[in-house]
Protein backbone atom coordinates (compact mmCIF):
# COMPACT_ATOMS: atom_id res chain seq x y z
CA UNK A 1 0.00 0.00 0.00
CA UNK A 2 1.40 3.37 -1.00
CA UNK A 3 1.73 5.95 1.77
CA UNK A 4 0.30 9.38 1.04
CA UNK A 5 2.05 12.44 2.43
CA UNK A 6 -0.09 15.47 3.07
CA UNK A 7 1.66 18.82 3.18
CA UNK A 8 0.29 21.72 5.14
CA UNK A 9 0.93 25.26 3.99
CA UNK A 10 1.49 27.83 6.71
CA UNK A 11 1.32 31.52 5.89
CA UNK A 12 2.68 34.34 7.97
CA UNK A 13 3.28 38.04 7.64
CA UNK A 14 6.59 39.15 6.21
CA UNK A 15 7.55 41.00 9.40
CA UNK A 16 6.97 37.89 11.53
CA UNK A 17 9.01 35.82 9.07
CA UNK A 18 11.91 38.29 9.17
CA UNK A 19 11.80 38.26 12.98
CA UNK A 20 11.95 34.44 12.96
CA UNK A 21 14.91 34.44 10.56
CA UNK A 22 16.75 36.99 12.75
CA UNK A 23 16.16 34.84 15.84
CA UNK A 24 17.52 31.77 14.09
CA UNK A 25 20.63 33.71 13.04
CA UNK A 26 21.20 34.84 16.66
CA UNK A 27 20.93 31.23 17.83
CA UNK A 28 23.37 30.16 15.12
CA UNK A 29 25.91 32.82 16.18
CA UNK A 30 25.58 31.78 19.83
CA UNK A 31 26.26 28.15 18.93
CA UNK A 32 29.27 29.16 16.82
CA UNK A 33 30.71 31.31 19.64
CA UNK A 34 30.09 28.63 22.26
CA UNK A 35 31.69 25.82 20.30
CA UNK A 36 34.61 28.02 19.22
CA UNK A 37 35.67 28.38 22.87
CA UNK A 38 36.18 24.64 23.13
CA UNK A 39 37.85 24.07 19.75
CA UNK A 40 40.64 26.62 19.72
CA UNK A 41 44.38 25.90 19.45
CA UNK A 42 46.25 23.86 22.09
CA UNK A 43 47.47 27.07 23.73
CA UNK A 44 43.88 28.28 24.09
CA UNK A 45 42.07 25.02 24.83
CA UNK A 46 39.22 25.47 27.31
CA UNK A 47 38.30 22.68 29.73
CA UNK A 48 35.47 22.04 32.17
CA UNK A 49 35.45 22.05 35.96
CA UNK A 50 35.86 18.31 36.42
CA UNK A 51 38.85 18.13 34.09
CA UNK A 52 40.48 21.15 35.77
CA UNK A 53 39.94 19.56 39.20
CA UNK A 54 41.46 16.29 38.00
CA UNK A 55 44.55 17.99 36.57
CA UNK A 56 45.13 20.06 39.70
CA UNK A 57 44.08 17.34 42.14
CA UNK A 58 41.56 19.56 43.93
CA UNK A 59 37.85 19.48 44.72
CA UNK A 60 35.24 21.54 42.88
CA UNK A 61 34.87 23.65 46.03
CA UNK A 62 38.60 24.42 46.05
CA UNK A 63 38.42 25.46 42.40
CA UNK A 64 35.43 27.65 43.24
CA UNK A 65 37.55 29.33 45.95
CA UNK A 66 40.28 29.98 43.36
CA UNK A 67 37.62 31.62 41.14
CA UNK A 68 36.23 33.72 43.99
CA UNK A 69 39.68 34.94 44.98
CA UNK A 70 40.60 35.74 41.36
CA UNK A 71 43.40 33.17 41.36
CA UNK A 72 42.18 31.46 38.20
CA UNK A 73 40.57 33.04 35.15
CA UNK A 74 37.38 31.44 33.85
CA UNK A 75 34.49 32.03 31.49
CA UNK A 76 30.85 31.07 31.75
CA UNK A 77 29.66 28.97 28.88
CA UNK A 78 25.94 28.63 29.50
CA UNK A 79 25.65 27.42 33.07
CA UNK A 80 29.13 25.87 33.08
CA UNK A 81 32.53 27.33 33.89
CA UNK A 82 35.43 26.85 31.47
CA UNK A 83 39.13 27.29 32.22
CA UNK A 84 42.11 27.71 29.91
CA UNK A 85 44.20 24.56 30.01
CA UNK A 86 47.34 26.71 30.01
CA UNK A 87 46.10 28.59 33.13
CA UNK A 88 45.34 25.35 34.97
CA UNK A 89 48.79 23.93 34.17
CA UNK A 90 50.44 27.22 35.15
CA UNK A 91 48.70 27.27 38.55
CA UNK A 92 49.67 23.68 39.18
CA UNK A 93 53.30 24.55 38.35
CA UNK A 94 53.07 27.46 40.82
CA UNK A 95 52.16 25.04 43.60
CA UNK A 96 48.39 25.34 43.67
CA UNK A 97 46.50 22.08 44.07
CA UNK A 98 47.88 18.82 45.40
CA UNK A 99 51.51 18.08 44.93
CA UNK A 100 52.55 14.71 43.51
CA UNK A 101 54.40 12.49 45.96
Amino acid sequence: MKQITIMEIITMESEAYQSLVASIKRIEQHVIRTTAIETTSDEETWIGTQEACKIMGVSERCLQNYRSKGIIDYRHCGKFCRYRLSDVKSLKAQGYGRRSI
